[in-house]
């Protein structure tokens, strides 16, 4: 079988087996044994189905893996009928059987499948079929792939023509997913060799293959490959284990591991497991990062530019996701420092970790993990006169974003609060409408801006949403607090600013205590800002001892790039969408089950609250929306008719049209509209939304009627 993968579990049998050639060295593992797998107690599952894990191998409804010897087809007997074969009780073979047996309290991902074909050619045409939403093949004929575990199951796998076997994948506490082949590895004992013990457990008629793992190395570890169905692997190499002639029989997975970003498991905004809420109330309050990431972390043709005070180049969780930056703010000519921050400037280091910070093996994960940052310094802080930008400064930055480095995705984690009432920055205004314009070939930037965080203690009344945030083309993202809710002064985590709400407020985000990346060594918020505690939190007493990352960033500064990070993900999958379509396509799918939402007013993208604007941001949804369109010509002429339709909608939806369109044909996904005036129209979908009874804009297609 190709290598496409880390076998981890034969790699570490065959080494072992090969620094010995006596059966002393199994005595002399009794204390270090095989890492036990534990059940994944909090992995995700698709189906909802309590009933999850792997458990007794004869109870096939509930675990896919049944006992082979009930079951004349696999020819697997029982070897313990033999009374010259006892187990040796050598611990090495304790150790392996207790591995086997914890090996079906592993989680089942129903989310995720392993097939098996009769070709490399029927598995690449496999790949194309669109029940996977990512699947890749090898040379070997087998396919990995992620499908919807809500919508399809193995069963319908098993209807396809190209399909020989197919299992779902299973996962353990430390993230890896394995899936189990047709291949089993086995070390015998001295005197024994494969074919021999293969018949014994009546195996002779199901082998494919026989090699030996490590030819140059005498240590009786073989490659089995079975004909046998891959539910049944795991009871065959229990049978063999149990068998007491060979010292282990175990699966060789094929194993897609876990990158341990180190301070992943603080990112309560990717994957909140009650980190920073110990009463136990607020698990699930997200934006369903991981489950996003089961389609897509982001393409490299993405770029998102940060507008703010620079970006730490040499930051080794960012520089490989960065891109040629610009600094408006203080070059001879502008642009020369390529964005980096000086100083202690943190602040744009720590957006950009949200949005890009690279899956890798150290510090944290950003939303869009594989799209890139362009950094571009608006503001910097001056030692005498304090932080410093200017609207000139703001505008240059926007306009260098996506007109000449070619932004997809700009995010503003700053603002001016309209207090008193007072009329936008114009230059700022015109900066932003060009780039929504015209960014992006004409279909659009999508710009995400922080609502600000000037609800204070001593300004109760101080609650309306800053400037950019608040314009009409600019999603304006709020702060929620780990308990989900809007985050107050001094409620749930205790820190006494509060997140600015109103006109103006499209979505909420995580905004407190968010692991981000900061300014490398002394420099930065570690260990300068002791900003959680020092504003009255009481989550966090300590930030982390690598002062390369920070885990008191909060703010709406904070929440701005999770939706930033969200946009990206939605190009990555589908960059011909426009701004206003990812747009919709965010404000549509938010959670609404939150603590205090409630429905101030309907608007186009559904329900909406006052200090909540539409809820949560959902990754997940938003992603799972992007391949979505409406086909069908976007000029008409004056009572004309032209025949639209639906593609790739992912749940139900309903139409909706212009005043100056009259539907003549109902055709269930696809419609006749006939053009009676002259003007823009329009038609649209929109989902049906869980609570509230309401529907969202979720994609629009705009009409010329000449």
């Amino acid at each position: 079988m190709t290598r496409n993968f880390i076998l981890f579990l034969t790699l570490l049998f065959a080494l072992a087996a090969c620094s010995s050639q006596s059966e002393e060295y199994y005595e002399q593992e009794k204390e270090k044994g095989q890492d036990s797998v534990k059940v994944e107690d909090d992995a995700t599952d698709l189906t909802e189905d309590d009933e999850t894990n792997v458990t007794d191998p004869k109870d096939e409804d509930e675990t896919g893996v049944t006992d082979p010897t009930d079951e004349d087809e696999t020819g697997v007997t029982d070897p313990t009928d033999d009374d010259e074969l006892e187990p040796s009780g050598n611990s090495f073979i304790e150790e392996a059987m207790k591995y086997i047996d914890e090996l079906y309290k592993l989680k089942i991902r129903k989310d995720m499948v392993y097939i098996r074909t009769k070709s490399e050619t029927d598995a690449k045409a496999l790949c194309k079929h669109d029940l996977f939403l990512l699947a890749s093949a090898d040379m070997d004929g087998c396919v990995l792939a992620s499908i919807d575990a809500s919508k399809t199951t193995l069963d319908d796998l098993m209807k396809i023509p190209e399909v020989v076997d197919a299992a779902y994948g299973l996962e353990n506490d430390g993230g890896n997913i394995r899936f189990i082949t047709n291949m089993i590895c086995m070390h015998f004992k001295k005197g024994q060799s494969p074919e021999s013990v293969l018949a014994h457990v009546g195996l002779t008629e199901k082998v494919e293959a026989i090699e030996l793992f490590i030819p140059d190395c005498d240590s009786d570890t073989y490659l089995v490959t079975l004909n046998v169905k891959l539910d049944h692997i795991l009871q065959v190499c229990k049978n063999l284990a149990e068998s007491g002639l060979c010292y282990f029989a175990v699966p060789d997975f094929l194993i897609l591991m876990a990158k341990l970003n180190t301070y992943f498991p603080d990112q309560w905004g990717f994957k909140n497991t009650n980190q920073y809420y110990p009463l136990g109330a607020a698990a699930g309050f997200d934006i369903r990062a991981e489950l996003a990431w089961a389609i897509t972390r982001g393409s490299p043709t993405i770029k998102v530019a940060i507008i703010d005070e620079g970006v730490d180049l040499t930051h080794p969780d960012l520089q490989g996701n960065l891109l040629p930056g610009y600094d408006s703010a203080t070059d001879t000519p502008p642009g020369s420092s390529n964005g980096a921050a000086s100083g202690n400037d943190a602040h744009g280091t720590a957006c950009a970790g949200i949005v890009a910070a690279i899956n890798n093996s150290i510090g944290v994960v950003g939303v869009a993990p594989g799209c890139k940052i362009i950094p571009i310094r608006i503001a910097y802080t001056d030692p005498i006169l304090g932080y410093r930008s200017d609207e000139t400064w703001m505008s240059r930055g926007i306009y260098e974003a996506w007109f000449t480095y070619g932004a997809d995705v700009i995010s503003i984690s700053m603002g001016e609060h309209p207090t008193p009432p007072s009329p936008p920055p114009a230059i700022i205004q015109l900066a932003i409408n060009n780039a929504v314009r015209d960014g992006r070939g004409g279909k659009g930037c999508v710009v995400v801006a922080a609502a600000g965080n000037y609800n204070t203690p001593n300004n109760p009344s101080n609650t309306s949403v800053a400037y950019p945030a608040r314009y009409s083309n600019v999603i304006g993202v709020g702060a929620m607090n780990p308990c989900g809710g809007r985050k107050s002064p001094g409620v749930c985590d205790m820190e006494s600013w509060g997140s600015c709400y109103g006109d103006g407020l499209d979505v909420v985000a995580p905004g407190v205590l968010i692991p981000t990346t900061d300014l490398q060594g002394s420099a930065g918020y570690n260990p300068n800002e002791r900003t959680h505690p020092l504003l009255g939190g009481i989550m966090v007493s300590n930030d982390y001892v690598d002062q390369d990352y920070t885990v008191w960033f909060t703010g709406t500064s904070a929440a701005c790039p999770h939706v930033a990070g969200i946009a990206a993900l939605i190009l990555s999958i589908n960059p011909n969408l426009s701004w206003n379509n990812v747009r919709n396509m965010i404000l549509s799918d938010c959670a609404k089950n939150l603590t205090g939402f409630s429905v101030t007013e309907t608007r186009p993208n559904g329900v909406w609250n006052n200090q909540l604007g539409h809820g949560l941001v959902n990754a997940y949804a938003s992603v799972l929306w992007a391949n979505v369109s409406i086909s069908g010509p976007d000029t008409l002429a004056l009572y004309a008719s032209a025949t639209y339709a639906v593609n790739n909608a992912i749940s139900s939806y309903t139409w909706d049209w212009s005043p100056n369109l009259t539907m003549t044909w109902n055709g269930g996904t696809m419609r006749t509209f006939q053009a009676n005036a002259r003007g823009p129209a329009y038609i649209q979908i929109k989902n049906q939304q869980a609570l509230y009874s309401s529907s969202g804009v979720v994609f629009r297609l705009d009409i010329t009627v000449v």
